[in-house]
């Protein structure tokens, strides 16, 4: 990611100088098995755009299927580690083939409430 965005450093640090626990390379079917995890509770979760390997093409049946495994397995594994009063966000294309996913449906069967779909801006970033 660094290599990639020239300011990732920057808006980490500036995450982190608000309060936000940011981290990588987390299991996302397993958060609450986590050290860091298994003892807090977190107001607001992100996940941003969630995605396996690719083995097969985007709008391949098997491969939208083992995307929405992951979603499933983060939504229920996020539902663990949530405040009472808290707010599970994914980032999400909603192009074909990627609204096959079924975010909404998905969310629903984790047993979250769905509260609304927010339309992003695209943004350019300047290196």
């Amino acid at each position: 990611m660094m290599l990639k965005y020239s300011r990732a450093a920057t808006n980490l640090r500036e995450l982190e100088e608000l309060g936000c626990t940011i981290m990588h390379g987390v299991d996302a079917h397993t958060m609450i098995k986590h050290p860091l995890l298994n003892q807090k509770l977190f107001d607001r979760i992100v996940y941003n755009s969630p995605a396996t390997a690719l083995k097969r093409r985007e709008s391949n049946t098997r491969q939208i299927e083992k995307h929405q495994r992951l979603v499933e397995g983060f939504l229920e594994s996020a539902y663990d580690i949530l405040e009472v009063i808290g707010e599970i966000h994914v980032t999400h294309k909603t192009t074909e083939p990627y609204r096959k996913w079924d975010i909404e449906r998905l969310a629903e069967d984790a047993g979250c409430a769905w509260l609304r779909k927010l339309r992003s801006r695209k943004l350019t970033i300047q290196e």
